[in-house]
């Protein structure tokens, strides 16, 4: 584990013991409340008379409430342990919704609170300060709603001397305040994660997404839950009590997926199966609640499939062999602790361990903790191989772009304009010149097969293979079987079309050869019309045996040579339809080109029109784009 994770451990313990505790150092607290509902109101006059009597009662832990919400026509009655205390004159300190209530003693009545039976100040909770006519002894009190229907059970019930209430409001307000601000906290992290995530989701980072919701709902159900959110704006509505009753099945699900996301299926795919039952569970605990009408219908079945997730999830998790894994650690300590913290729960409940202590909310904020400092790691580390892939990917493009022509060839025969577009940061597009003099020149425009890198490093070998042709560089057939030769054998399962052209402007021809490539275009100023050269033979790189020959033709002065890649021609418009040799024959035609620089803008512009994409956006093939426009030839005199 790292110092880091130590911390996020550290601070889920503390948040988690800052909301505990006694409110203040003059306050004892009155044990949990257990609850009895009897529907008939005929047989409630008060504790005396009460039939049957407070012991025959059907008393059931305020555990199994869901944050006190009981509806029911009838009285519901609490009761909880009056500790012993050494007060001269004890006060029994109340926060709870100002609804009617009494207040026993042992079997006398000490308060009652006659409240409006509507408007909204039944929801919002209320400060009652009870004068006790205990002393030095210990007893029961009785709580007796006389309308179960806007019942909530008192958030804070603890016994001080007269004279330290405002102590005990100070204290509720400083043990509450770390239990919201850590929830809040969640919430912000949980967030930002999301945030980050919906922003770099062309990364995929899932793991990082599925921990933000996570902790944002715990977030969110913890501040539920808070003393300080029910200062400030009462008890959760009816709807977020609702909600908050399929909070745990959503939470086990998320968690489980996450977790299936870092560790695979598990041992004989546990991890998978039980994602899938918890997938069901959270689809139909909804249904469940909605047709019975009880958002506490599931409770003990939540409380049970919690314990058993973290069993399953301990169990694969152990069962992973792998040295030095701090993510493992991680959430080992994370789901090892919470489900500790589950059974001491549960074993407080039985009333097995003597204590009162409640750990349920350290454990979800360890776990929390754990899952956030996994997803963060795995963040980060992507993040550093983003970087050092793009980094590499520039220095790939930096040695791609060093074996292309530095600049390009020109003469008072001749001017030619090229221009290179790699859909990603290098490509498999390549063109070269075999300069033989100012009046003879050799052009190869190529394409390899795939894109990135590995088509990259082939047109690396292709540089290679055309600079060997130089002796016969007249000779277009020659230089296509030769670089076939210097190909096959070492390209795997890549293959390379070219095109190669060789023009002499002494003897005004022009000579053409291609491997599988898209056809030559040449302009004809003289006729204005755009004519297609195709001498194809087979790919490069995959037929050792292949065969190729070259077309010849004359040129004329104003003549202007096209080559360029399928990336040009296959660009597909809105509509689908492609670009095609057609639109690029038009493109030529209507630049009217005085200079081979004229063809090149007209063209990239009729492409990016044709596709509507920006000039910066990422085309979905490698562009390369050759033109070489014939000044004069050997018959003329002067430039065309």
């Amino acid at each position: 584990m790292t110092r880091w994770s130590v911390l996020i451990m550290c601070a889920a313990v503390v948040i988690g013991c800052g909301s505990g505790g006694i409110p203040s150092d003059n306050a004892i607290e009155l044990g949990k409340w257990d609850y009895a509902i009897l529907d008939s109101v005929d047989v409630i006059a008060d504790l005396q008379h009460l039939s049957p009597s407070p012991d025959q009662l059907h008393w059931e832990s305020e555990d199994k409430l869901f944050s006190g919400d009981v509806s029911s026509e009838g009285h519901i009655w609490l009761r909880a342990c009056l500790p012993k205390a050494s007060f001269e004159y004890p006060t029994l300190v109340l926060r709870t919704a100002d609804i009617s209530f009494d207040c026993y003693v042992k079997d006398s009545l000490v308060f009652t609170n006659n409240a409006p039976e509507s408007g909204d100040q039944l929801h919002r909770p209320k400060w009652f300060f009870i004068s006790l006519p205990v002393r030095n002894d210990t007893g029961t009190v009785y709580l007796r709603y006389q309308n179960g229907n806007s019942f909530r059970i008192p958030d804070v019930a603890v016994v001080v001397e007269k004279g330290d209430e405002s102590g005990v409001q100070a204290g509720i307000a400083r043990r509450g305040l770390p239990k919201f601000l850590g929830s809040v906290a969640l919430e912000a992290i949980g967030l930002c994660l999301i945030v980050i995530a919906a922003i770099r989701w062309r990364s995929r980072h899932w793991t990082l997404l599925l921990v933000g919701i996570i902790a944002f709902v715990v977030g969110f159900e913890k501040m539920l839950l808070s003393s300080i959110y029910s200062g400030l704006f009462g008890p959760p509505s009816d709807l977020l009590l609702w909600l908050r009753s399929m909070y745990l099945p959503l939470v086990l699900f998320l968690v489980t997926y996450t977790t299936l996301k870092i560790v695979g299926t598990g041992l004989i795919r546990s991890l998978q199966s039980l994602h899938f039952l918890l997938m069901a569970y959270a689809i139909l605990t909804p249904v469940v609640v909605v047709m019975t009408g009880n958002p506490l219908v599931l409770e003990k079945v939540h409380s049970g499939a919690a314990a058993v997730t973290a069993a399953v999830i301990i169990i694969n998790l152990a069962g992973i062999r792998s040295k030095a894994n701090k993510d493992l650690t991680a959430l080992r300590i994370g789901f090892g602790l919470s489900l500790l913290f589950i059974l001491h729960d549960r074993l407080v409940y039985l009333s097995v361990l003597p204590w009162d202590v409640d750990l349920g909310l350290i454990g979800s904020y360890v776990l929390v903790g754990a899952l956030l400092y996994v997803a963060v790691a795995k963040f980060i580390r992507s993040e550093e191989q983003l970087v050092s892939v793009k980094a590499e990917i520039k220095a790939a493009r930096t040695i791609q772009l060093s074996i292309l022509p530095e600049e390009n060839p020109g003469s008072e025969a001749f001017d030619i304009a090229a221009e290179y577009i790699p859909m990603t940061g290098v490509a498999g597009d390549f063109y070269d010149f075999l300069v033989i003099d100012d009046h003879r020149i050799g052009i190869l425009v190529a394409d390899v097969s795939g894109h990135g890198i590995p088509a990259a490093l082939v047109a690396s070998m292709v540089k290679i293979a055309i600079a060997a042709q130089l002796p016969h560089a007249d000779d277009p057939a020659m230089v296509m079987r030769g670089m076939n030769d210097c190909l096959c054998g070492k390209i795997k399962n890549q293959f390379v079309t070219a095109g190669y052209a060789y023009v002499d402007i002494e003897k005004n021809t022009l000579r053409y050869a291609g491997a599988g490539h898209p056809p030559l275009l040449l302009y004809r100023r003289s006729e204005s019309q755009v004519r297609e050269l195709e001498e194809n033979g087979l790919i490069l790189g995959l037929f050792p045996e292949a065969a190729y020959s070259y077309v010849e033709i004359d040129l004329e002065g104003g003549d202007t040579l096209i080559m360029y890649t399928d990336g040009i021609t296959e660009a597909e418009g809105e509509s689908g339809e492609q670009f095609g040799v057609e639109g690029l024959s038009q493109s030529v035609v209507s630049s009217r080109p005085q200079q081979s620089t004229d063809v090149v803008e007209g063209v990239l512009k009729k492409v990016q029109s044709w596709t509507g994409r920006r000039k910066d956006a990422q085309a979905d093939d490698d562009l390369t784009l050759v033109v070489a426009r014939i000044r004069a030839t050997g018959r003329q005199e002067g430039t065309a």
